[in-house]
């Protein structure tokens, strides 16, 4: 799909800056990865990103699925209780609400290109394909 060097339109990655999984998105700093820049400037609908930017964010000093737990609250913040962990986690609202509200922007600025049913203003680009 692309790999490291995948940059379709009218997506938006999130990461937490310790995610096991960001080795293997296009916001990869791992060794041998393009090392691509992570931005906050919204692309124009049906138009990537420059090859050298992913539109997003990265949580810093946060792991997986940090954004998504965000509002979920128990007193177990440390996980000490094998049943809280995954429902839990101590991140701060204003990171998780930070992510939410570019996701939001993006969107409005990104739903006319859904208008009707019609999906012909996104690309998808392979890196050495036209």
């Amino acid at each position: 799909y692309g790999g490291w060097h995948i940059n379709p339109s009218n997506t938006m990655f999130s990461s937490g800056e310790y995610d096991p999984w960001r080795a293997l998105s296009p916001a990869s700093t791992e060794f041998g990865s393009p090392n691509r820049t992570t931005t906050q400037d919204i692309p124009e609908r049906g138009v990537p990103p420059p090859n050298d930017t992913v539109f997003g964010i990265v949580y810093r000093d946060m792991v997986h699925v940090s954004d998504m737990r965000a509002l979920l609250n128990t007193s177990d913040v440390n996980h000490q209780n094998f049943s809280t962990v995954g429902f839990s986690s101590p991140i701060s609202t204003e990171p998780f609400y930070a992510g939410v509200g570019l996701f939001q922007q993006a969107l409005e600025a990104w739903l006319p290109c859904f208008a009707n049913g019609s999906y012909g203003d996104m690309t998808f680009h392979f890196p050495g394909y036209p």
